[in-house]
């Protein structure tokens, strides 16, 4: 269930995956920490940043607060401290703090991402993509396969969408794909809110070869795509539901057998209709 709220200079709205997610700034004891935390957040999420005129439905607030609310969490046996990270208020809203950093600004938003996928159908998946011809191509295999190479070699004819985080949703019965504004291992030059029809899924093999292979047994599909599957504990159930609906319902997935050479792998890549 969406909420809806007049905008003002103090909200942050960014639409990932199609939800859109509210960032609320409160009053800060100081100033600057508020002001630079919006900066943060307009520089890191620019491409995902929606700006609109009156009032906008949102699925889900974060609200951010200066110093009211920081604990200080000790193990004094081990001489270890920790400062409060987020309460989870209600379902659909976390307070958070100016605090925190960027790489935990980036946990919070997978936590968050994660519950909306549960809640409709979709899941985080470890892969990189190309836009081959409009689709989402991705490409997927263990650590080391090549996702990273496959989708460089490709980048100058078809531009890359991921290269290591990926999400898919089920929408009126088809499956599309979406970039999300975490870092990547090699950087992606401008991501978007925008869908993707799913095209592909190649499981990666390096070889003297560079040739395409259809995979038809879906019990071996389902467990090689377990391994790039990210979930988090209490949401295990419907993101694995999701997963194993793409499994029985989508065909399009390959073995690609390639090597580290830009030419052969593009003109095969040229042949996908």
């Amino acid at each position: 269930m969406r909420t809806i709220i007049n905008n003002s200079t103090d909200n942050i709205y960014i639409s990932v995956a199609g939800f859109t997610i509210r960032f609320h700034f409160h009053p800060s004891e100081i100033v600057h920490l508020k002001d630079n935390f919006k900066d943060e957040i307009n520089q890191n999420f620019s491409f995902f940043i929606i700006k609109p005129e009156k009032s906008i439905k949102f699925d889900f607030s974060v609200h951010f607060y200066g110093y009211r609310g920081i604990e200080v969490i000790s193990k004094n046996n081990e001489k270890k401290y920790f400062l409060n990270f987020y309460n989870e208020i209600e379902k659909r809203k976390i307070v958070s703090y100016y605090h925190i950093s960027r790489f935990q600004l980036e946990i919070l938003l997978k936590k968050i991402l994660s519950y909306l996928l549960y809640q409709d159908n979709g899941f985080i998946f470890h892969a990189s993509a190309n836009n081959i011809n409009g689709q989402a191509v991705l490409f997927t295999g263990r650590s080391g396969a090549g996702k990273s190479t496959a989708m460089s070699l490709l980048r100058e004819k078809f531009p890359a969408l991921a290269d290591d985080n990926a999400v898919i949703r089920k929408e009126n019965n088809k499956f599309y794909f979406y970039q999300i504004p975490l870092p990547e291992k090699i950087s992606i030059e401008a991501k978007s809110s925008k869908r993707y029809p799913l095209g592909k899924i190649f499981f990666l093999k390096k070889d003297v070869s560079f040739k395409f292979e259809r995979i038809t047994e879906k019990n071996y599909i389902l467990r090689r795509l377990l391994k790039q599957f990210w979930t988090e504990k209490n949401f295990t159930e419907r993101h694995l539901k999701t997963l194993m609906e793409l499994v029985a319902n989508f065909d399009e997935f390959y073995y690609l057998f390639f090597a580290k050479k830009k030419e052969e792998i593009n003109r095969l890549f040229r042949m996908i209709k």
